[in-house]
């Protein structure tokens, strides 16, 4: 799956993602707050293993304003 982007404000880098998330899980931890456009864990091209980082893209800002003050720390 390819990221998509969403509108100025709603592209969040997520870091520190549990070694085994997929791209499946960091869509279902951040879709209460909102409807996503894509969600992407990235994967090292050479281990095949998790980066441990990765991004969210919201379609409005609030969605994203809210998983901010909801999952930051």
């Amino acid at each position: 799956n390819k990221q998509q982007e969403g509108p100025d404000g709603c592209n969040l880098f997520i870091y520190h993602l549990p070694s085994e998330f997929t791209d499946l899980d960091l869509t279902q931890t951040f879709s209460k707050f909102g409807p996503i456009l894509s969600a992407k864990v990235f994967i090292d091209k050479k281990t095949n293993l998790s980066k441990c980082f990765g991004f969210v893209s919201y379609d409005n800002p609030l969605a994203a304003n809210q998983a901010i003050q909801t999952m930051n720390g």
